[in-house]
């Protein structure tokens, strides 16, 4: 999916050192909201090195709000799964390898679209603690365009436990806001050199009753191009074999329909199911 070129007029962020959640904050802008940047530092403390994963665990959910809406709830590493899987987009980092050295994540973006209304941006932002790093810094800020290049978007979690004894089972039931351009998977457990077990192993989308897709976790990755591949990054991909993502952006389920999502699974666990959605292009408040 192209999202074309933002121009810039950023309303910067200061950092701000979180020890704890960040509570409903307004997001300042005056034109089109193109997307938010998420910046994050670290400072290890001890010897053992933080992973990337560790690091963006560190985010336990982001929530951004337009008026009383939820229009965007993710995990950090989902956000970036969406960066890559569906933008094609990276951003950067680095690990710190001795106690007091730095690290840091820089540019996680959260598309947006939003052209500015009468109801108010809001994010907050759940924190979890890292036994391994300290002095933690975050940084948000507002990233404009003169246009926005698509429509706003709305994403939806579900969070469901994977159940490997009793077949498919619903892990969605939603009607739909906006058009369905793409839905999301993370799987907690996947096919190893040792165990093909997998937490969404069969998966059955049906649109107002009828089924519209049968697939399988395997299927789905078949033509899953990851930007850390592209890049050399096995760290990266490490973290992007965990997700699969089904694009309808050439032929999107339309808004108002009824969606269900199945699965079969062979692992027992927490997983979760993401819906991207396309709203009305003149950005109108969510309903």
């Amino acid at each position: 999916l192209k999202r074309g070129m933002a121009i810039r007029r950023t309303q910067v962020g200061k950092e701000v050192t979180f020890t704890a959640n960040i509570t409903s904050t307004k997001l300042d802008y005056s034109g089109v909201l193109d997307h938010i940047a998420i910046g994050l530092n670290f400072q290890q403390d001890g010897t053992d090195a933080p992973t990337l994963a560790t690091l963006l665990g560190s985010i336990n959910e982001i929530l951004v709000r337009q008026g009383s809406v939820d229009m965007f709830d993710l995990r950090m590493e989902d956000a970036i799964a969406l960066m890559a899987l569906l933008f094609n987009q990276n951003f950067r980092y680095l690990i710190s390898a001795g106690d007091g050295e730095f690290a840091f994540i820089y540019n996680i973006q959260i598309p947006c679209f939003y052209e500015k209304l009468s109801k108010d941006v809001t994010y907050q932002i759940a924190i979890t603690d890292i036994a391994t790093t300290d002095n933690e810094q975050i940084t948000v800020e507002a990233v404009q365009a003169n246009v926005a290049k698509l429509p706003p978007l709305r994403i939806k979690t579900f969070d469901y436990s994977a159940d490997a004894t009793s077949g498919k089972l619903p892990a969605v039931s939603d009607t739909l806001t906006g058009d369905l351009i793409a839905i999301m998977f993370y799987s907690t457990t996947i096919p190893t050199t040792t165990n093909l077990n997998s937490s969404i192993k069969n998966v059955e989308i049906e649109l107002n009753g009828a089924t519209q897709i049968q697939t399988s976790w395997e299927t789905m990755g078949s033509d899953q191009k990851q930007a850390g591949t592209v890049q050399g990054d096995s760290i990266l991909d490490g973290i992007l074999d965990n997700y699969r993502l089904l694009s309808l952006v050439d032929d999107p389920f339309p808004r108002g329909s009824t969606l269900k999502v199945l699965i079969s699974a062979d692992a027992t666990d927490a997983s979760r199911v993401i819906l991207i959605e396309a709203l009305q292009v003149k950005a109108k408040e969510a309903e």
